[in-house]
Formats: C-alpha cells, sequence, structure tokens
C-alpha cells in the first residue's frame, strides 16, 4: 500500500510540473488547484486535491511573478536583523526557533504540512515572535525592550 501510495504522488509531481510549466508566469490562481488538475490527469485516476509538495503547489498556484516574492518574504525570516528594540531574548530561542521553522519547510518538501491549519497557524506564530524579537548578547535571557 505504501508503493502504491508513493507512485501516486510521482504521477501528481508530473501533472503538477505539467502545470506549473503551462502557468509559468501568473499560476492557475489562488484557491483553484484542486480544480484545474482534474484537466491533467486521466479520469479513470483518483482526483488529488494536494501535492503532496507545498512549494511545488505553491508554485504552480501563483506562478513566477506571485511566488517569488512569497518565497523572498519566508527568507527575510531568517536574516539576522538586529533591531534597536523588541523582546529580547536568548541566542538558543532564535537557534529553536530557526529550527522549527526550517523543519516545517523541509517537511514541505515531501507532504503538506502548510495546508493543515493547526500546523499553518503555529507557523505563522513562529514567524511573528521571530520578526518581533531580537537577541541579547548580555547574560540577561528574557527581558522587554522599548
Amino acid at each position: 500500500n505504501i508503493v502504491s501510495n508513493i507512485s501516486s504522488r510521482d504521477r501528481i509531481y508530473e501533472d503538477a510540473w505539467t502545470m506549473a510549466k503551462d502557468h509559468k508566469w501568473l499560476g492557475c490562481g489562488s484557491g483553484a488547484w484542486s480544480t484545474v488538475y482534474f484537466l491533467y490527469h486521466d479520469a479513470d485516476e483518483v482526483w488529488d486535491a494536494w501535492v503532496h509538495c507545498d512549494w511545488l503547489e505553491f508554485t504552480s498556484t501563483f506562478g513566477l511573478l506571485g511566488g517569488i516574492p512569497g518565497i523572498l518574504l519566508i527568507c527575510i525570516i531568517f536574516l539576522p536583523i538586529r533591531k534597536p528594540a523588541g523582546l529580547i531574548t536568548h541566542k538558543w530561542n532564535h537557534i529553536g526557533l530557526n529550527l522549527g521553522l526550517t523543519g516545517c519547510l523541509v517537511h514541505a518538501v515531501f507532504d503538506f504540512p502548510l495546508q493543515v491549519v493547526s500546523i499553518q497557524h503555529l507557523f505563522v506564530i513562529l514567524c511573528a515572535i521571530k520578526m518581533v524579537s531580537t537577541r541579547n548578547d548580555s547574560n540577561r535571557m528574557y527581558t522587554v525592550g522599548i
């Protein structure tokens, strides 16, 4: 059963790459992937609603013009920006946040964690914490900066 599941994902990936090539610049549109996928697979196959790869689905949905800004926004989270004020935390908190966010983004290559609302909500909260916090180089662990 696992082998048939993986082989069906290979077929989904092939169809999604074809969709991404056909809708290269603007994509097929937000929320339209499962509807447009109906045109790319055989009628006797199972009609899947997700690609099982969030990155590929993101690319085929939003195209290059929508996908590149979205990926750049995700990359901003990992930049070591020094903010003069914010939630001052210890360096291990930043390391933990980076590991958690990276783990979710790597998991998105093999499955669709960002389609699950609870994981997506947690990802957004971790991104928000990362963006409002700044690293503390002294020994103080948790202080709120002004």
